[in-house]
């Protein structure tokens, strides 16, 4: 109503009144689009975490461990991605065993949140068909 006043004072001067203000449209430049984007990624990204019983921090810090054990590069060359790989694996068993076991959750729920952590490429097929397999024989 502020914008639709202030542009209705104009109006008045020519002895028009203005009765009804919409903005139909929006353009952006390429870099608001793309600030855009990463909000929106990156609410997907904690709408995801809290689906798979993680904070997004959590989330992001199971990538960048996942993201440093499979680069080849630097890593490799100083040794690090062993322990990176390490470390992914510790954060994966205590993150995986903490939100499967958390609460009352029935098998199917637990298989939900293992096919997030799957699909969001933080643990591998071969983890997912292991926590599966380790899932359904506890029915």
């Amino acid at each position: 109503h502020d914008i639709a006043a202030k542009i209705n004072n104009e109006y008045t001067e020519m002895g028009l009144c203005l009765t009804d203000f919409r903005i139909v449209g929006t353009q952006f430049d390429e870099q608001t689009q793309e600030r855009i984007g990463r909000v929106a990624d990156i609410s997907a990204d904690i709408k995801a975490a809290e689906q798979a019983g993680l904070s997004y921090t959590e989330l992001e810090k199971l990538r960048a461990l996942r993201d440093a054990a499979r680069n080849e590069g630097g890593l490799a060359g100083t040794g690090l991605q062993l322990g990176v790989g390490m470390e992914l694996g510790r954060k994966f068993n205590e993150q995986t065993d903490s939100f499967i076991s958390a609460g009352n959750s029935d098998a199917a729920e637990k298989l939900r949140k293992l096919k997030i952590l799957l699909d969001e490429k933080i643990i591998s097929q071969v983890d997912f068909d292991t926590k599966k397999q380790e899932i359904l024989s506890k029915m």
